[in-house]
């Protein structure tokens, strides 16, 4: 089975979430689906590898897509979740 994971959220994160995403896909991995992990490229304080991070095995991939908000969400937005309510 093929299963395409996908996580709004910059990665790694020292948030609990980053941690849960990245250990389910190592164990549907480990269970004999092909995993993929797609992320959003976002900037990010941590330089480290999300895998080296969380102590992860690294048998599955993981895709960074351009995001549309990445070059200035250190500018104006401080929350990785983005909610178009707060332009109003």
């Amino acid at each position: 089975m093929k299963l395409i994971y996908i996580s709004n959220n910059r990665m790694p994160t020292e948030l609990a979430h980053g941690l849960q995403v990245m250990q389910m896909c190592q164990a549907f991995t480990e269970n004999n689906c092909e995993v993929e992990l797609l992320v959003p490229r976002r900037v990010n304080p941590i330089k480290e590898s999300p895998f080296s991070y969380y102590g992860v095995k690294k048998i599955f991939p993981l895709k960074r897509l351009p995001s549309y908000f990445s070059k200035w969400q250190k500018y104006i937005f401080l929350d990785t979740d983005f909610d178009f309510s707060y332009i109003r």
